[in-house]
């Protein structure tokens, strides 16, 4: 028995020196590994930082290539990115005003940039409009003659933001210089026979929002509390949080310049909720027939908007600077 004990003692022995010998031959791979996981560490930083001046990269080109007269080229993706992360990179669409593929303003039609992809019309080509296309800071902008132009796109359910018993929430926006404020409309969806909603320059010059119940006939809305002045760019964000019933107007927010302005709320009993309807959008006038905008209108990154939520303060005001800065104004 003593013998056994001993034998196990010394294989015992043994086996802790090999462990040794294996814990020495281990520890500078340790090492190794650890100074890999830091070097890795180390090139994920490194190429975090170039996405960030790659983008800014993006940003210098896009401003360098703008004049004052001449629409700038298409800006890069990620700046498309910056504003549809505020919109909502699920509910919402930005309106470019030309084509970012092929033909710019060459052709008659330009797609959203966002959740859908939508495609407007325009009556024709916008470089053989009676004022042609020109630029503001980094942004092309165009000029709605109140008469004929206007953009459209057929019906689609992304538009609808009511089903006869409920509303949703949405909100629209768009910067734009008025060169006459009065009974023009911004954006609509609605045309004869399928009216839901419309944004407007009310008789006063104020900015509005109304919205109708078809099955009652009721409406409901809200107005500005100031007139538009023909004093400049500015930029208007119409929000409605989708309560519907009775009190739909007081659900309504309007801003200017990234500032909510008073608002008076306006309608008529048996308001309901918006349908969803077939008509068309209009960017520019009331299907296509009336209250054609007179003024000038942002496109690109700061072009009009349409999302399915009810923007809040905070991101009326980031969208605000995004659009003060590519305009180039003070």
């Amino acid at each position: 028995m003593a013998d056994d004990i001993g034998n196990t003692n010394t294989q015992i022995s043994s086996l802790q020196d090999d462990m040794n010998v294996l814990a020495a031959l281990l520890a500078p791979l340790g090492s190794q590994i650890d100074n890999l996981i830091i070097g890795l560490n180390g090139l994920t930083e490194q190429v975090s930082n170039m996405q960030t001046q790659i983008n800014g990269l993006d940003s210098r080109i896009f401003a360098l290539e703008s004049s004052s007269s001449t629409p700038p080229s298409t800006p890069p993706v990620t700046l498309f990115k910056e504003v549809i992360n505020i919109l909502g990179s699920t509910t919402s669409v930005i309106l470019p005003l030309r084509d970012s593929e092929a033909g710019g303003f060459d052709v008659t039609t330009f797609t959203t940039v966002g959740a859908e992809q939508l495609t407007f019309t325009w009556p024709e080509a916008p470089n053989n409009f009676g004022i042609p296309p020109t630029a503001q800071g980094n942004v092309p902008v165009l000029t709605f003659n109140g008469t004929d132009i206007d953009a459209s796109t057929p019906d689609s359910d992304f538009w609808s933001r009511g089903d006869g018993n409920n509303d949703f929430a949405f909100s629209v926006g768009m910067w734009t210089n008025f060169d006459f404020p009065t009974s023009s409309e911004l954006m609509s969806k609605w045309t004869a026979g399928a009216p839901e909603w419309t944004i407007q320059t009310h008789d006063q010059g104020s900015i509005a929002l109304f919205m109708i119940d078809p099955s009652t006939e009721a409406f409901a809305g809200g107005i500005a509390g100031s007139a538009v002045t023909q004093d400049g760019w500015h930029f208007f964000v119409i929000t409605y949080d989708g309560r519907g019933g009775l009190n739909a107007g007081s659900g309504i927010s309007i801003y200017k310049d990234g500032s909510i302005l008073p608002r008076f709320v306006d309608g008529n009993s048996g308001y309901v909720a918006m349908e969803n309807l077939g008509g068309s959008v209009h960017l520019g006038s009331r299907g296509g027939t009336a209250g054609f905008l007179n003024g000038k209108v942002a496109g690109d990154i700061i072009g009009p908007f349409f999302t399915q939520k009810k923007l809040i303060l905070s991101e009326v005001t980031a969208l605000h600077e995004i659009g003060r800065t590519a305009l180039g104004l003070p």
